[in-house]
Parts: C-alpha cells; sequence; structure tokens
C-alpha cells in the first residue's frame, strides 16, 4: 500500500528558526532555499574535486562517441571504481570500523585509496554531476524521497523528507522529455532507479532555480527474474532439484543487499531460505556467487531434494507437479476486501524453464493443453512439452502495473489465483511397458 504517512492521518510537530537550517516559513522561499543550498554544495564538491581529467582518461572513451555513449561508459566506470557505503558487505564495514579509533578517526597517517573508501552516496551522485558536465552534458542532481516512509509534501518545511540523490542528464538544449535519470553508484543499469525512490517526486536542482521532476518508474522488460531448473525423480520416492536463478534489473536488487549486509553466519540461512528450505525440501546447496561484485546481476544457484507423493511406490501412473522453490512466489492477498491502493516495488517478469526428468522406468503421457491469461494487469503463459527425457516446461509471467486502484482489487485477486491454479498443473508419467526379454 501507499506509505502510511499518507493513508492515515497524522500530526507532525516541528520549530521554525533554530532547530532548522531554513528559517523562512514560506513553502516556496523555503525550497528555494534548499535547492540553492544544494546547489552550492555541489559546486564545491565539483571545484575541490574536479575536473576529473583522470579518471575521464581512465575510462577510455572512444573519440567519435556520442555523448549519451560516452554517459554509459562513465556511468559503469564510477559504479566500478567508487564503493556505496549502503551497499558494503559485513565485512567491509567492520574492517573499516577496525581501521578507525575510539573517535571514528583512521589509526593510519597513510590515507586510503579514494577508490577503496566506503562512500556516501551523494559523493558518488556528485561526481558522476562532474563528470557529465565535463564531457559536455546537462547534469542535475535530484533530491528524491524514500516512497517507502513517505511522498514529498512541499507544505512540509522539512528538506529531511529527501534524503536521496539521484541525477538528470541530457544533451545541451534536449527538451525534458529527452533527459534521462540515474542512480550512479547503487549497482542498477543506466536509467533504471532503486524502487524506493520511484515513481514519485523529487526536487531538480539547478542553478536558475528548482522545480518538481516526475520519477519515473522501471519497464517491466528491465525487470526480468530468469531461472532454469531441472527436477529429476529417484529410486527412493523423491526429486532431487537443481536450479539457477538469474536477475537483472530491480529484480534480485533487494536480495542482493540483504546478502551483503548480513553476516556470514546469518548470510548463510538467508541463503538458505532464497532457495526455499523448508521441512519439506531440504537444501544442499545455496550460494550466491557474484555477491562480492556490486555490478553483477543477481545470480543464485540452489539443489535440494524433497518427498515426492507415490514416488517409489511402483505405481502405473505417476503425477509431478512442476512449481517448488524455484519458482518465484505469486502475490498473495488473502483478504476479501480492500480499502488502500496496491503498490508493488516495480513491475516484473518472471521466465522459467524446467525439465523434468522421467523416473526409470516410465514415459511421459501427453502433454497439457497450453494456457495464456490476460489480463489488465500483466499476463501468464504456460505451456508443456513431452521429450525422450521427460518434460520440457516453460513458464513466463508477468506484472506490467506496478499500481493498482483498490476497484480493480477484485479482478487482480482473480487474475492472480488462475495463476497460482494453472502453476499446480502436474505432468503424468506412465509404468513404460516391459522390452522383449
Amino acid at each position: 500500500m501507499p506509505p502510511t504517512s499518507v493513508v492515515r492521518a497524522e500530526a507532525l510537530l516541528y520549530y521554525s528558526g533554530f532547530f532548522l537550517s531554513k528559517t523562512n516559513t514560506d513553502p516556496n522561499a523555503f525550497w528555494k532555499d534548499v535547492v540553492r543550498d544544494e546547489e552550492e554544495r555541489l559546486t564545491t564538491f565539483i571545484k575541490e574535486n574536479g575536473p576529473f581529467d583522470d579518471s575521464i582518461a581512465a575510462m577510455k572513451l572512444a573519440g567519435d562517441a556520442k555523448l549519451f555513449d560516452k554517459l554509459h561508459v562513465a556511468y559503469a566506470w564510477l559504479g566500478a571504481h567508487r564503493r556505496n557505503a549502503m551497499l558494503g558487505t559485513s565485512e567491509e564495514s567492520e574492517a573499516e570500523a577496525e581501521a578507525d579509533d575510539e573517535h571514528g578517526r583512521k589509526k593510519s597517517h597513510a590515507p586510503e585509496p579514494y577508490e577503496k573508501r566506503l562512500l556516501e552516496p551523494w559523493k558518488i551522485a556528485a561526481e558522476y554531476v562532474g563528470i557529465a558536465r565535463a564531457l559536455g552534458a546537462e547534469a542535475h542532481m535530484i533530491l528524491a524521497p524514500d516512497r517507502r516512509d513517505r511522498y514529498w509534501d512541499p507544505g512540509l518545511l522539512s528538506e529531511g523528507q529527501l534524503d536521496e540523490r539521484l541525477v538528470e542528464v541530457r544533451s545541451p538544449g534536449d527538451p525534458d522529455d529527452r533527459a534521462i535519470v540515474v542512480a550512479p553508484g547503487w549497482g542498477l543499469p543506466f536509467g533504471v532507479l532503486p524502487y524506493w525512490m520511484a515513481p514519485s517526486k523529487g526536487l531538480l536542482v539547478t542553478k536558475e532555480g528548482g522545480r518538481d521532476d516526475v520519477l519515473r518508474g522501471t519497464d517491466p522488460r528491465l525487470n526480468v527474474l530468469e531461472t532454469r531448473a531441472s527436477i529429476a525423480l529417484d529410486d527412493a520416492g523423491g526429486a532431487r532439484a537443481a536450479w539457477t536463478t538469474t536477475g537483472a534489473g530491480q529484480r534480485g536488487f533487494r536480495e542482493i543487499r540483504r546478502l551483503r549486509v548480513s553476516s556470514p553466519e546469518n548470510r548463510k540461512k538467508a541463503l538458505d531460505d532464497l532457495c526455499g528450505a523448508s521441512a519439506s525440501l531440504d537444501v544442499s546447496k545455496a550460494e550466491a556467487p557474484a555477491l562480492d561484485d556490486v555490478n553483477a546481476a543477481y545470480r543464485l544457484e540452489c539443489e535440494g531434494h524433497e518427498a515426492v507423493p507415490g514416488a517409489g511406490e511402483g505405481r502405473e501412473e505417476l503425477a509431478v507437479r512442476f512449481d517448488g522453490a524455484w519458482i518465484p512466489d505469486v502475490p498473495l492477498f488473502a483478504s476479501p476486501t480492500r480499502a488502500f491502493p496496491i503498490v508493488f516495488d516495480y513491475p516484473w517478469i518472471d521466465i522459467a524453464s524446467i525439465e523434468v526428468v522421467a523416473p526409470k522406468g516410465y514415459a511421459p503421457s501427453p502433454s497439457p493443453t497450453p494456457v495464456k491469461i490476460e489480463s489488465a494487469f500483466g499476463s501468464y503463459a504456460l505451456s508443456v512439452t513431452a521429450t525422450d527425457r521427460g518434460y520440457e516446461v516453460h513458464r513466463a509471467f508477468a506484472m506490467v502495473s506496478a499500481t493498482i486502484k483498490s476497484e480493480a482489487y477484485d479482478a487482480l485477486r482473480k487474475f492472480l489465483e488462475q495463476v497460482r491454479v494453472t502453476d499446480r498443473t502436474a505432468v503424468v508419467f506412465r509404468r513404460a511397458p516391459a522390452g522383449p526379454p
């Protein structure tokens, strides 16, 4: 649902004057002061750290490259050479803390190389503004809210509402619809914004002043989770499953952050949870091999074993469902009514390719009829093909709407229930006829 501060009444008591950095109680004047201070802070940073010639030279940009191609390269280079403190692993944070004395100062007199420091996100965004401007682009800082907590209310005279930083870039003179908003240092593709910042509304900061800026959500085609799984039935009455899940864009981003900040002990449990460890599924492998690389796509490798009803009993017919921990959870809304809009973090697409291997002595039956479901919220498609080894299952589930009005709640629940029911489709194996003696 929307942030609690939006859907419930609240009283905010605060002082103007001594306890605030801005003393003007007129909203227009207040936010004008915020913009001026932010631009002055940015200008000072660029002056002290610029002109960024060495960094730009290290990017090895092609001389004939177009401006936005250069901005793409600069974005990737900065992500690879600057460490966002909000994405630091627990080991990195612990090492950083051990290097400080009781007053928070570095114990060593030798300064740590800049590219190895854990930096606040603002500095990474400010450096990207400086580099983009040096490359010939128009670049500005955007102050954004954490929309999980609240939306930006200009009538509330508190700059603390806008505690996130993004960057808008465009070619000189381009109109607003040609500008692109990016999130330097967060390990996301160029133009993909962290889910807690968009869709929302932010404050664009320029030398000429500030203005509202709409922060658009991500195209679902950029948020794709792809799973490849193999399920093999054994003689002991169970199924051994192995699967690999990779994410693009926002898919897996939250999980990566959770894993990175967890202690090594808690990280192991978190990985088991992501692989679906439960009383029925014994997980033997749960790994995220690219965890050390902030810019790498989400990747999860799992193996496990679970019991299959009827397997190992010598039945003439054996029905096996293809769903399991390798299928991402489908949203479940248990309440029959809804008062507020549904707000997903972002729209997404899930794609799964699953091989169900026939147990020894069995052969696949005719394949189930393909299923395709279309709705205003997204789509679902399932196809099952019999092969020499068993079945090949292909599943595609897309949620293209990130915000859904409460009036559409019933229709949304019906669509998601159709998806869950179809996911419970079973493939059937029949005992193969005995061969010639």
